[in-house]
């Protein structure tokens, strides 16, 4: 679980339902990457994007994890600025860092400042029914909850 320390409690304590800690310290690893202080989020709106890829990469590499968790907070926290520039070059440094198959936010504040309407709405539920199925289970199907996030983009995929 990899992240900077303004959101480092989004990859594990609120990850792992409110509770503190691994839940076997076995499977888990937490990655910190310390956050700059001192300096606004639009003037260092990279944050440390690569330096969190570049973690979870040797995490991923490792083959140690089924599963490697992790959260850029750069839309977000720079989003919270209200910067649409600095939010621009937050979210193309996430992008140029992982390409990674499965992106999630929490509640979408980057995306908000250009709403698109020609997308289906998903929400966690559809994460979670994706994740499901790339773990090579099958998931619970609901009209749009529980649907894999590509099935809801590309219906014939």
């Amino acid at each position: 679980m990899h992240s900077e320390t303004v959101k480092f409690s989004h990859v594990t304590f609120f990850w792992n339902g409110n509770r503190s800690g691994c839940f076997n310290p076995e499977m888990e690893e937490y990655v910190e990457i310390p956050s700059d202080s001192g300096i606004s989020f639009n003037v260092q709106p990279k944050m440390k994007a690569l330096e969190i890829a570049e973690k979870a990469r040797d995490a991923i590499l490792s083959k140690k994890f089924e599963q490697v968790h992790v959260n850029l907070p750069n839309g977000d926290m720079v989003r919270h600025i209200g910067d649409i520039e600095a939010t621009i070059v937050a979210c193309k440094a996430a992008d140029q860092a992982v390409k990674v198959p499965i992106a999630i936010g929490g509640h979408g504040l980057a995306p908000g400042f250009r709403f698109r309407k020609d997308l289906p709405s998903g929400g966690l539920a559809n994460v979670a029914a994706t994740m499901i199925n790339l773990h090579g289970f099958e998931a619970p199907s609901q009209e749009n909850i529980g649907k894999r996030i590509l099935t809801l983009l590309f219906p014939k995929f």
